[in-house]
């Protein structure tokens, strides 16, 4: 025994993965040696260093099963912890949701291809409808760019063997001492009673070898809320959609789109000196988003913080002057508002676009005249919005602060929406004292972990009481969207933080939906972390108000406890920079104790 720990130690010491994985996706097998052509590095996280002895049995087989919290990362270089040996694997939800757990494989030598069945066994009797309702999938690992989280010492072309796509489950071979990463999702049918269910899940290799990973699922007797919560969506690129793609966006609890002009634009021709406007691709968008039963808001982007895209439209069409003008080193280029033609022509075409949403049934729709005005164009906003206010009263204006360090007056005084991805409790408090709606925002990107994005895109509006949370970006991505290193900064000497992917999904591979990711299933579980809290506060509020008051103190302090935890105003890219002091778990915890509490009472 004896001689196989001390095997075992060099085994974790010194075995390092060599190869990512591309399951079906379109992405070359030589994609990594590529990289490593051009001078690339590979980083590796560090984990933990004691580590879970195997038994007999795992020994002889030369691998091994074990499952790891889903908020904690699982990384090519993972190794299991002494208190992560598996005996089954749980999950709780409620009929109607969705919900996630992972496992692991940890390979104690060199090993053939190793699959997990894609469907559950043994599911009989009362958990027959397990067969159906489980899937369980491969995490594939890809290259990432790695950077640290001094952003002025970005490596050109360090990468990461990130967890990120998943995909349908099939064998892999395994190089000694390296994880492997599976996601198991159930989806609970609508009539399925409270109570436990079990089945099982095979895990196999090319030699016939085999574990057996026990499943149980406790459906809950009561279902998640859809009143009185704060709508939830992202930003879009000018990405394609796949043809179900809405659809998806809604099954994973999202009604809110926001697409910026240059994107999906709203063609302008003049037509004898008056505007004629062809709405069929912003109208197609649309018409997705309505038959998915997708609420909206919706979010009308002219421009962003040096391009007036509207205004470049308008003045190439109809010959009017544009200013082009330096702030702080960039050329900003928008409407000549001296130029007396322009107030006219400006407020015509927004009028043609506001009464053609109303014919159509748009969903409710909001303006963002420019994103991020405060870095360049601040002086020229308070203008164009006295003229939306003058001639559309009840179209609410869109302002973002995301700069803190700049005078937030200019922008409070022109706008209806304030929406900040930062110093949040300020710009809540200044939103409510000039009776201003409140709306987030934050970062949910492929290259992000599972427990950082649920973290920040559910308790963000939760604890800050935001109308709306968005992030940034459902599909974003420079040139190929398989390789993050293929931006623009290649061109002058190698990659840069602007050129990464800024992807939740990735493009469609079956033209029915897109790639999804470890991060859109962790926007998923933050959505379904607030229908919890606001389902216990519906159920208890009205029925005892003194017992929600203390109930309310507590789930904020547990919030405010995270959010003081955490490394939050820049984007990071290891948990151990984002999490401090907050452990990953805590959001999972703070899950655990609100359905204790409903459970309580609904024994009352």
């Amino acid at each position: 025994m004896k001689k196989a720990l001390l095997l075992f130690a060099l085994l974790t010491v010194h075995c390092l993965p060599i190869q990512a994985q591309t399951g079906d996706l379109p992405i070359p097998h030589d994609y990594e040696q590529s990289l490593i052509e051009l001078g690339a590095v590979e980083k590796f996280l560090p984990v933990q260093q004691d580590t879970l002895i195997p038994s007999a049995n795992e020994f002889a087989r030369g691998w091994l099963l074990y499952v790891r919290d889903r908020n904690y990362e699982v990384l090519p270089n993972s190794k299991p912890a002494p208190d992560e040996a598996t005996q089954a694997l749980r999950m709780r939800a409620t009929p109607g949701e969705i919900e996630s757990q992972p496992f692991s494989i940890y390979a104690l030598r060199d090993a053939g291809k190793i699959s997990a069945s894609p469907k559950v066994a043994n599911a009989e009797g009362e958990s027959a409808w397990l067969a159906e309702a489980v899937v369980v999938e491969d995490v594939l690992f890809h290259p990432i760019q790695y950077r640290p989280i001094n952003e002025h010492t970005w490596p050109t072309l360090s990468y990461l063997r990130y967890p990120i796509f998943i995909r349908p489950a099939v064998g892999y071979p395994m190089n000694s001492g390296t994880s492997r990463l599976y996601w198991v999702t159930v989806t609970v049918p609508e009539n399925v009673p409270a109570g436990v269910y079990q089945a099982s899940i095979q895990v196999t290799d090319e030699k016939g070898a085999r574990a057996v990973l026990q499943l149980e699922v406790e459906v809950l007797p009561f279902e998640l809320t859809t009143e009185g919560l704060p709508r939830f969506g992202a930003f879009l690129s000018g990405a394609p959609f796949a043809k179900s793609e809405w659809r998806f966006m809604k099954r994973y609890g999202m009604d809110a789109l926001q697409w910026f002009w240059p994107s999906h634009e709203i063609k302008i021709k003049n037509d004898n000196g008056k505007i004629k406007m062809d709405f069929t691709r912003y109208d197609s968008f649309v018409q997705g988003m309505k038959e998915a039963g997708m609420r909206g808001p919706l979010v009308l982007s002219l421009g962003n913080s040096w391009l007036g895209n509207y205004e470049i439209k308008l003045a190439e069409v109809f010959g009017l002057r544009l200013l082009n003008r330096m702030f702080d080193g960039r050329m900003v280029t928008m409407a000549d508002f001296n130029d007396p033609r322009w107030d006219e022509l400006w407020v015509e075409g927004l009028r043609i676009i506001f009464d053609h949403a109303k014919k159509v049934g748009w969903p409710e729709l909001a303006l963002l005249i420019h994103d991020e005005p405060t870095k360049y164009i601040i002086e020229y906003h308070p203008h164009k919005y006295h003229l939306v206010k003058k001639h559309f009263p009840e179209i609410p204006v869109y302002g973002v602060f995301f700069q803190p360090q700049e005078d937030p007056g200019p922008l409070v005084k022109s706008c209806d929406i304030m929406v900040a991805n930062r110093d949040l409790a300020r710009i809540k408090a200044l939103a409510r004292a000039h009776g201003k709606r409140f709306w987030t925002y934050n970062n949910i990107c492929a290259d992000q972990s599972f427990g950082k994005c649920r973290l920040l895109y559910g308790q963000i509006p939760s604890y800050y009481e935001s109308e709306v949370m968005w992030f940034w970006c459902w599909n974003y991505h420079i040139n190929n969207p398989w390789n993050d290193f293929g931006g623009w900064g290649e061109q002058v000497g190698g990659p840069a933080q602007s050129d990464a992917d800024w992807v939740a999904v990735y493009p469609s591979v079956d033209g029915a939906e897109p790639v999804r990711t470890l991060a859109i299933e962790a926007a998923r579980e933050g959505i379904d972390d607030v229908r919890y809290l606001k389902t216990l506060e519906n159920l208890v509020k009205a029925r005892d108000s003194e017992r929600w008051k203390g109930l309310r103190r507590e789930i904020r302090r547990r919030q405010e406890q995270m959010f003081n935890g955490i490394f939050q105003d820049n984007r990071t890219y290891s948990d151990a920079d984002f999490f401090i002091t907050t452990r990953n778990d805590d959001v999972e915890k703070l899950r655990d104790f609100v359905i204790g509490e409903i459970l309580k009472s609904l024994d009352k």
